[in-house]
């Protein structure tokens, strides 16, 4: 038995019930194909707006998520890295020195047999629902500093100091009390205080640790900002390490884009915009500018929900304003968000509907 699916609601796992063809009338998918991540794009930008899917037992989003093996791959992976980072963290902790080598490889691990940055950033995100936030707040840092030093070019021993440095950023919190961490309320000045203390403390760890300069210093200073107005010594833009610069967008980004106790996951392209209009001046504009460039690029061809109900595809991103990329709707208009201030993207449907927002 089959049923019509619109391709929104398409996720890994499911089975066609008919052929796909490209515009040429070549044959890309045949029916009985699983599908998977890239297959669901090919769908999606050949235009299909609805497609015959295999009736199974097991139709429900979240368990056939969990038949992709490419995700199950890469959550075996994370889990791995997660548990091996917690080994880590109280490795050093304990006041032993640290292998910065074995330390590197652990996001290397997650990312060696990933090419798609477009399904790695969906995969952070749904894996980190099965997983205790803080560890792997870390590990989504480090994946996105190793990207981030890509883009940007950096050398291997610039990669890897940020790399580990985004794996430890919050080495220190260990050393807060659980209470003050894991308070759900506004804190106290005196708890907000003692928790900007992490950085000193995570710094304290790695020294103690034998860490390399690079990669503690990337630690203590990864609060600091540009118009010095950042903690904990109030450092301006010259005086901050690279690896501190890239740590700061990868942290501040995945903490912006997770789901917390008290709200639920920004959209991609609002914290793009937050991060365009209200961080050009504490965060380095090289960087940043071209982090917001790269991530905006792996959404191209995803589909999106606007604030005013309309469902779209994004089909060009404005290398100037990134957040705010050319929509072609689903009745074939195209819309520039450029010149539509009160217009933006509310969701990633393509990704909600998998489950992976």
């Amino acid at each position: 038995m089959a049923l019509r699916r619109l391709t929104e609601e398409l996720v890994p796992g499911m089975v066609l019930n008919e052929d796909i063809y490209n515009r040429d009338s070549i044959l890309l998918l045949a029916s009985g194909a699983v599908l998977c991540v890239e297959k669901i794009q090919i769908i999606k930008r050949l235009g299909y707006k609805d497609v015959s899917i295999k009736e199974t037992e097991n139709c429900s989003s979240e368990k056939l998520l969990h038949l992709d093996p490419k995700f199950l791959h890469f959550q075996k992976s994370y889990q791995e890295s997660r548990d091996e980072v917690i080994r880590l963290v109280r490795y050093i902790s304990d006041g032993n020195n640290i292998d910065i080598e074995h330390a590197n490889c652990i996001p290397r691990s997650i990312l060696k047999d990933f090419g798609s940055h477009s399904d790695l950033f969906a995969y952070m995100s749904m894996v980190t629902r099965l997983d205790d936030h803080t560890y792997g707040h870390c590990i989504n840092v480090s994946l996105i500093c190793s990207l981030l030093c890509q883009w940007l070019n950096l050398p291997a021993d610039v990669t890897r100091d940020a790399v580990v440095a985004g794996l430890l950023h919050n080495i220190g919190k260990t050393r807060i009390n659980q209470a003050i961490l894991k308070k759900r309320g506004r804190l106290a000045t005196q708890e907000w205080e003692e928790i900007k203390k992490h950085t000193i403390y995570g710094y304290q760890i790695l020294v103690g640790a034998s860490t390399p300069g690079n990669v503690s210093k990337g630690v203590l200073y990864h609060h600091e900002r540009e118009d010095g107005y950042g903690y904990p010594n109030g450092l301006t833009g010259p005086y901050i390490p690279v690896a501190a610069k890239i740590v700061s967008i990868a942290d501040m980004y995945d903490a912006m884009t997770a789901d917390r106790p008290y709200r639920g996951k920004i959209c991609p392209f609002k914290v793009m915009e937050e991060f365009q209009y209200n961080c050009l001046g504490s965060l380095d504009i090289r960087i940043l500018m071209t982090f917001l460039n790269r991530i905006a690029e792996c959404y191209l061809g995803e589909t999106i929900r606007l604030n005013d109900g309309r469902d779209g595809m994004v089909v060009f991103i404005n290398p100037v304003y990134p957040s705010r990329p050319m929509i072609q709707l689903t009745d074939g208009c195209i819309i520039n968000l450029k010149f539509e201030p009160e217009i933006w993207i509310e969701s990633i449907l393509s990704r909600d509907h998998q489950n992976y927002s």
